[in-house]
């Protein structure tokens, strides 16, 4: 019998430093997230049970689905406008919401 060795490691990840596909990275997790985010909140407007205990997480979670789309909606509208400049702009608007809300 023969035994397979799982190696523990992460796989090494290559780092793209091209504004253009780290941004085009951003949206797509932005999407997922929205999505996810979305389920939750729509599981969670449908629900008749509630837990008081939660309300203010789910309102926390609720602003940041709202800022997320918000961010979203700009980045897909400026995408490819303003140069390099914009760009690190709108990736640091995107870190900043994400530690707001973290």
């Amino acid at each position: 019998m023969v035994r397979k060795v799982v190696s523990m490691r992460p796989a090494k990840r290559t780092v793209d430093t091209n504004l253009d596909s780290v941004e085009e990275d951003t949206l797509k997790r932005v999407e997922h997230t929205m999505l996810s985010l979305g389920s939750f909140l729509s599981r969670w407007d449908a629900s008749r049970t509630k837990d008081n205990d939660l309300f203010p997480q789910v309102a926390k979670i609720r602003t940041f689905y709202q800022q997320l789309a918000a961010w979203q909606k700009e980045a897909v509208r400026a995408r490819g406008k303003g140069g390099r400049d914009a760009q690190i702009k709108r990736l640091r608007g995107f870190v900043v919401l994400c530690r707001t809300y973290a």
